[in-house]
């Protein structure tokens, strides 16, 4: 997908990790139009996800794989912003899914406060394929990954690819 990506992106988008072989990342990558964007140096960095479940065919549990994680500033207005990109377990047979989604809530939870805590004036925006409607909706609320968070906890709709941001 990457290969493809470029191909069809050209030279107007820069990418994170951006390498070919992006097996520890479990192909999640992270891309900005470099027209818009500037990556920060020092700033692109991974953060672990939980482990992945096996396919439904006995596959063994996959090891903790590598989310990336960049910050981007705005070439016209200077804004900052962090970007974080995620996918988590699939529903699965094969093991305990939605507990290694929750485990994942927790640890971007973790991650946001750190960079909010580090430079709070920096928004943070996660995205990604949560595998999860109305749960990570739940947990992301409760954790304060939307703001202002629901009063109540009912999911917008059925999806489970998500936008989510800090203020």
């Amino acid at each position: 997908q990457v290969n493809a990506f470029r191909q069809l992106a050209g030279s107007s988008y820069d990418m994170y990790p951006g390498t070919k072989d992006d097996s520890d990342f479990d192909g999640t990558q992270i891309a900005w139009n470099k027209t818009r964007w500037n990556l920060v140096p020092g700033t692109a960095f991974t953060y672990p996800g939980p482990n992945q479940c096996p396919a439904n065919n006995g596959d063994p549990l996959k090891a903790d794989v590598a989310k990336p994680a960049v910050m981007l500033q705005n070439l016209q207005t200077g804004q900052r912003i962090w970007v974080l990109d995620t996918h988590h377990p699939a529903v699965s047979t094969a093991c305990n899914s939605q507990n290694l989604r929750d485990r994942s809530v927790d640890v971007e939870t973790q991650m946001i406060a750190q960079l909010r805590a580090q430079n709070p004036t920096v928004p943070v925006f996660l995205t990604g394929d949560m595998n999860s409607a109305g749960p990570y909706f739940c947990r992301a609320s409760a954790a304060g990954l939307i703001t202002p968070a629901p009063a109540t906890c009912a999911a917008p709709g059925t999806q489970i690819d998500w936008i989510m941001s800090t203020p």
